[in-house]
């Protein structure tokens, strides 16, 4: 039921007023470290990695960094989530609506982050351009999980595509009652394009994006 919960909290992020959020992200963001840490599953990361790109594409890139941030003291949490988690698997995202999420959010966080650009968080720019470009040019990633159940025919085929498509919608709002997708960058017809425009103006700003490239 992962899923469900996602959408639920997809909803939160995509149409809570964003004053009436600042009290609540933070505790949100706890409480998903914290299944992280004691039960991953290649699902939950799917799911949380979505839930990331909503984060990015409503609320800002900068906004997500300080508030993962914010959740442990001292700092130092956004590197290990964005390299151990989002990085890692989210080519493993599948559907068409979702995988542009997590391309678009990857180009905003590449191009319109100051943090990462800043010396502390700039190694991972680098492999975030690699990451993007894999979403772009590669197929969705094999997922060993689901390969696992279907081989050890623990699920029916028919449940395998029911938990597919929680895949899918885990980004809208209220999934149960709508079955039309909904895309929250439909305003970026193409995300391949919105990629190179971007990169090519943060390159031409940033010296040291160029450096990154080489």
């Amino acid at each position: 039921y992962d899923h469900e919960g996602f959408g639920l909290l997809n909803a939160i992020v995509g149409y809570f007023p964003r004053e009436h959020l600042a009290d609540v992200l933070k505790t949100i963001l706890s409480i998903l470290f914290t299944r992280l840490m004691s039960s991953r599953t290649v699902k939950f990361v799917k799911c949380l990695t979505i839930f990331f790109s909503l984060f990015v594409i409503k609320l800002g890139a900068d906004t997500l960094i300080q508030t993962v941030e914010s959740v442990q003291a001292g700092g130092g949490l956004w590197k290990q989530v964005f390299l151990n988690v989002w990085l890692r698997d989210v080519q493993k995202v599948s559907g068409k609506i979702p995988r542009k999420m997590c391309s678009v959010a990857l180009t905003k966080l590449l191009t319109e982050s100051n943090a990462m650009l800043q010396d502390a968080f700039f190694e991972l720019w680098p492999q975030a351009v690699l990451a993007e470009l894999k979403m772009l040019e590669l197929g969705e990633e094999n997922d060993e999980e689901k390969d696992k159940y279907a081989n050890k025919h623990v699920v029916t085929v028919e449940q395998l595509k029911d938990q597919e498509q929680g895949y899918m919608n885990a980004f809208c709002p209220l999934q149960c009652a709508s079955k039309a997708e909904d895309d929250p960058c439909a305003d970026i017809q193409d995300d391949r394009a919105y990629f190179v425009q971007n990169l090519q103006r943060v390159v031409g700003s940033a010296p040291q994006c160029r450096g990154g490239l080489q």
